[in-house]
């Protein structure tokens, strides 16, 4: 096993991942909405998978201008970037980014979890105008 995927979590403030793969917890917010991080400790492609949820939903019609803006930002892991997108089941967005851990720089892990945090911010605001 990679110890740098120990040393992402210990960087969060969490204790190692000991045997489990799957690591959540909730972020509050002022306004006591929650924000759920996901971690999945990937062996095989030595990635430590990061991913948030949008607390407002996608609305059932969409604009364009939204869309464009979705597509766009669907393809940002093509450019190394936060990926958005939805699973499953799930009327929320999305928010990922795959953090290779091979050559982890100490903290890196904290400036991911804070661009996904800015990331759920901006779509959760841009949510609720989805529609227009």
């Amino acid at each position: 096993m990679n110890p740098n995927f120990d040393i992402a979590l210990v960087d969060l403030g969490f204790s190692t991942f000991g045997d489990n793969d799957f690591f959540n917890f909730s972020l509050q917010r002022e306004d006591q909405t929650d924000i759920v991080i996901n971690l999945f400790r990937d062996n095989d492609a030595a990635l430590l998978r990061m991913s948030a949820y949008t607390s407002n939903i996608v609305p059932f019609s969409i604009s364009r201008r939204f869309f464009g803006e979705f597509a766009r930002a669907a393809l940002e892991p093509f450019r190394h970037g936060v990926g958005v997108g939805m699973t499953d089941n799930s009327e929320r967005l999305c928010v990922y980014f795959n953090l290779p851990v091979d050559d982890y720089i100490q903290g890196n892990s904290v400036i991911v979890l804070e661009t996904l945090l800015q990331e759920v911010e901006k779509w959760d605001e841009l949510l609720p105008l989805a529609g227009e």
